[in-house]
């Protein structure tokens, strides 16, 4: 359907008044934006539990990055506020 729309002539008049590609998200300006140098971080905890579907493991590995990592990652945010 939106391949079928881009040949319209709804879009070359859109293109016409310059409002194509002119779109910018209201959360862009607000939010702050992540470094793009700053890698995505993932915990290794949950992988060989699941690999070798040690769903008991994979419980307890569950328990601990909810009291640790996954509670300061909430006090983060909640400290922050909202965003996006």
């Amino acid at each position: 359907m939106v391949m079928l729309l881009y040949t319209h002539p709804l879009n070359a008049e859109r293109e016409a008044r310059s409002a194509a590609g002119e779109f910018v998200p209201a959360v862009a300006a607000v939010c702050p934006q992540r470094s793009a140098a700053e890698p995505p971080q993932a915990d290794e905890r949950l992988r060989a539990p699941a690999l070798n579907d040690d769903w008991a493991a994979s419980a307890r590995a569950w328990e601990t990055l909810d009291e640790g990592p996954l509670t300061e990652l909430l006090k983060r945010a909640e400290q922050a506020g909202r965003c996006g």
